[in-house]
């Protein structure tokens, strides 16, 4: 398995993933050039991905598909809402329609499931083979049973931790976008992250990155620290964490 999260904030998220030679992004909210560019900087190539998993029709989800659609002939996985709102044109079969039912390519086992989150019909992700298995989620406002139920026992995590609440509430932004941020169909903060962690984390997971933090409402390093603490005052012994960014590319993590 191998993951690299090639941009992930509030301007736009795309993450690679490859399980048992089968290549995924997992959206594409960044220009057609950054995701090439991302992919050949981890000596992978745009022809060699079978297609883009949509999460949910918001821009910095979708800013890239049409692009890479067209030039390059990849498939489009989503459900039938979200694609609905794309108002794309696409060769037959181009666009394979998910539901909630595992849809399975090659070797790999695609598990969509829903998310509470303010879009049309929003995804989460889960890619499994049969020994390993990685959960992509964000854009989340608030954890289901269903969530923890299709993250329990993954291999490796792609997590939002959005806002600190703090400076989510201090910050810039008018109040009804504050409230809608911090409501059950907005986002993850990092207090939320980490008490997500503490029930999600096992012995057979290996990684996690902590995804789609906002620029004007979180920290880096307070982001990481928050859930680090969090995770310590339960005495839960975490796999290694890793910090996702808008403009650079994370850490590519093979395992």
């Amino acid at each position: 398995m191998k993951i690299c999260v090639l941009a992930s904030g509030s301007s736009g998220n795309c993450t690679f993933v490859e399980l048992e030679g089968v290549r995924f992004l997992v959206d594409a909210g960044i220009s057609a050039k950054r995701v090439v560019e991302g992919l050949r900087d981890i000596d992978e190539r745009i022809e060699d991905i079978e297609g883009i998993l949509l999460t949910h029709e918001h821009s910095d989800h979708i800013a890239g598909v049409h692009r890479l659609l067209d030039k390059f002939h990849l498939r489009l996985y989503s459900n039938r809402e979200t694609f609905r709102r794309l108002h794309l044109t696409v060769r037959s079969g181009q666009w394979i329609e998910l539901t909630r039912e595992a849809l399975s390519i090659g070797p790999v086992q695609i598990h969509p499931f829903a998310v509470n989150h303010d879009a049309a019909d929003p995804f989460g992700y889960r890619l499994a083979n049969s020994h390993t298995s990685v959960g992509v989620i964000t854009d989340l406002g608030s954890v289901t049973n269903l969530v923890r139920e299709q993250l329990a026992g993954v291999t490796a995590l792609v997590i939002e931790a959005n806002y600190d609440h703090q400076m989510l509430i201090n910050g810039p932004y008018p109040w009804d976008l504050k409230q809608r941020i911090a409501s059950r169909l907005g986002h993850l903060s990092n207090t939320d992250c980490g008490t997500l962690l503490v029930d999600q984390i096992h012995d057979g997971l290996r990684k996690i990155f902590l995804a789609h933090r906002s620029e004007h409402n979180n920290d880096p390093i307070l982001s990481l620290d928050t859930v680090q603490k969090i995770l310590s005052e339960a005495n839960v012994d975490a796999p290694p964490i890793s910090i996702s960014h808008q403009r650079k590319l994370s850490d590519l993590w093979v395992g």
